[in-house]
């Protein structure tokens, strides 16, 4: 693994509990002021520098498709799915007399 700054530390941690709490990504914006950046610039090499060494996961241009390379999917519940239902091919056998 690629060493991580304390700067990386700090945005890669804010990545995670922003998707764990909101079910997406943040912007660009929002990593800049929970990291402390003056400019959305510097988040963004942030970013890029996390997906280079594959923390993250994101699209340029597309709004907050930042996610953690290993996004939990957290389970709400089951849904009991009952009983298998086997499809037979019938077939019409036609009798000649």
């Amino acid at each position: 693994m690629a060493k991580v700054s304390q700067r990386e530390r700090i945005g890669l941690r804010f990545i995670n509990d922003y998707c764990r709490d909101n079910w997406m990504g943040p912007s660009i914006r929002e990593i800049q002021k929970a990291v402390g950046y003056k400019s959305s610039s510097t988040a963004l090499y942030l970013v890029r520098s996390l997906a280079y060494k594959g923390l993250i996961t994101f699209e340029a241009k597309k709004n907050h498709s930042i996610q953690p390379a290993s996004a939990e999917v957290p389970i709400l519940g089951y849904i009991e799915a009952g009983e298998i239902i086997w499809q037979v091919e019938r077939q019409n056998c036609l009798k000649s007399s």
